[in-house]
C-alpha cells in the first residue's frame, strides 16, 4: 500500500470519527434539554408591562432609554475595530 493511500485512509478516518463524535455530543445535549425540561426559548417569550400585556418592538424601543457616555462610546469604538481586523 503507498504512502498516499495510507495517509488517505488515515484521514478519512479522523473525519469519520470527528463528525461521529459531533453527532454524538449534539445527541447528548438536546437529549439533556428534553430530559431535564430546559426551555431555550425563554420564560415569558417577550417583554411584557406591569399589568402583563405583551409589548411590540416599536413599544420595547419607546421604554429603552439609551444613555450616551464615554465607556459606552469606548466600547462600541473598540468593537468596532474588531471587526474591521477580522
Amino acid at each position: 500500500m503507498s504512502k498516499l493511500l495510507r495517509h488517505s485512509l488515515a484521514t478519512r478516518q479522523k473525519t469519520a470519527t470527528a463528525v461521529g463524535a459531533a453527532i454524538a455530543i449534539h445527541a447528548v445535549l438536546i437529549g439533556s434539554v428534553n430530559v431535564f425540561g430546559a426551555d431555550l426559548r425563554g420564560s415569558s417569550g417577550g417583554t411584557r408591562d406591569a399589568n402583563g400585556k405583551l409589548l411590540t418592538a416599536a413599544e420595547q424601543m419607546k421604554r429603552t432609554e439609551i444613555a450616551e457616555t464615554c465607556k459606552g462610546n469606548v466600547l462600541l469604538a473598540t468593537t468596532a475595530r474588531a471587526a474591521l481586523c477580522l
